[in-house]
């Protein structure tokens, strides 16, 4: 008589499918690779042969050389042509290191276009992150991982979110800094609990940065009105009542609104 396996042990057939790209390494490593490319092709693009050197690899079928390729192309930093690689919009705007702004954003996009950093975003949402040993138990069953790998993909996962700036200070994501796409998939896939609190959040953190824009205006030339153009999400509609203004004091108001030029 055959032994019966519990679920849990052995019984492949009774195991979750591998669920996608789990990257070993994280976005800092990525973002490193992604320089080499920047270096050899600029915006152009480069072929693999001449990559592979510049990546200290002798053969485009060397197995660390693909896995590099594996890592970029999983963050979205690359696209490919039959034999040749060169950086995506998301890839240039993360190794230009004078532009703040493109680059920060871009470091968040490319944390969201792995799946499955989406996924663990998701069930963790609301919630800090789960210790490094925690989340390699989680992702060794979910993903099929050794424990060496898992231990890999969770210090990967952790440190991305951390290059990226996601993270709140009790550990959480910060929802703000979620795409558009990121944040439809976490309300559509996430249970009505964990979807009502990314809801709240990003009503919450949206309202947020409105009311620093748009908090209540005090018109005159002593208080002039904060610069409406900051807020690229925000409107203002403004009621005032100018005729306890004297001539000069109008033409400032005007002027603060943006209105006409002195």
């Amino acid at each position: 008589m055959t032994e019966q396996l519990p679920p849990s042990e052995n019984n492949h057939s009774a195991r979750k499918p591998a669920k996608g790209i789990l990257p070993l390494s994280g976005l800092s490593v990525a973002s490193a690779h992604a320089g080499k490319v920047w270096e050899v092709a600029r915006r152009s693009s480069v072929t693999r042969e001449v990559l592979a050197k510049s990546l200290g690899h002798r053969s485009t079928k060397n197995g660390a050389f693909l896995g590099k390729i594996t890592l970029l192309r999983a963050f979205g930093l690359i696209e490919t042509r039959p034999n040749e690689i060169y950086l995506s919009e998301i890839g240039l705007n993360l190794v230009q290191d004078g532009v703040d702004d493109k680059q920060s954003m871009a470091r968040r996009q490319a944390v969201q276009n792995v799946k499955a950093y989406q996924e663990l975003i998701r069930t963790f949402s609301g919630t800090p992150m789960p210790s490094k040993d925690k989340l390699a138990s989680k992702l060794r069953y979910e993903y099929e991982k050794t424990p060496k790998d898992s231990r890999l993909a969770a210090g990967a996962f952790l440190k991305s979110l951390d290059f990226a700036d996601m993270l709140a200070a009790d550990g959480s994501v910060q929802m703000n800094f979620l795409t558009d796409s990121s944040k439809d998939a976490l309300l559509n896939d996430a249970d009505p609990q964990a979807g009502a609190y990314i809801a709240q959040t990003v009503s919450k953190e949206t309202t947020e940065v409105n009311d620093r824009h748009t908090a209540a205006i005090s018109v005159g030339s002593k208080h002039p009105i904060p610069s409406v153009g900051y807020a690229t999400q925000a409107s203002i509609n403004v009621s005032i009542d100018l005729s306890k203004y004297d001539a000069p004091e109008v033409l400032d108001i005007l002027h603060t609104l943006g209105f006409g030029h002195r």
